[in-house]
């Protein structure tokens, strides 16, 4: 899916799940910027759901936003602490934020 077809896919403004399948498809399609912004729309419109939190701060992380990228992912792990996705991508970005052994015990 290239990036225009990720802002206009079907069911782009109906609830929940369909702002997330807009929103996975524009981050799959490398348009972070659109995929952002639809995470944004989630967690204001549906109360943090843990998915959103997960992959805005794997966009930061994308981007280079480490800091930012290690909060939104602990908040998802909050959210939802049995998540092994969750837990490998965090363990990711505090390996990139120079975190070696906080990483490795984070993504076991």
């Amino acid at each position: 899916m290239n990036r225009a077809e990720c802002r206009h896919r079907p069911g782009y403004g109906g609830g929940y799940p369909a702002h997330m399948l807009a929103a996975v498809a524009c981050h799959r399609s490398d348009d972070m910027i659109d995929a952002a912004g639809l995470y944004q729309k989630i967690l204001q419109r549906f109360l943090d759901p843990p998915d959103a939190l997960h992959f805005l701060g794997v966009i930061a992380g994308e981007m280079g936003e480490l800091e930012k990228a290690v909060k939104l992912i602990d908040l998802s792990l909050q959210l939802d602490p049995g998540n092994a996705v969750y837990s490998n991508n965090y363990g990711n970005v505090l390996r990139q934020a120079g975190a070696p052994m906080h990483a490795i015990a984070s993504s076991r």
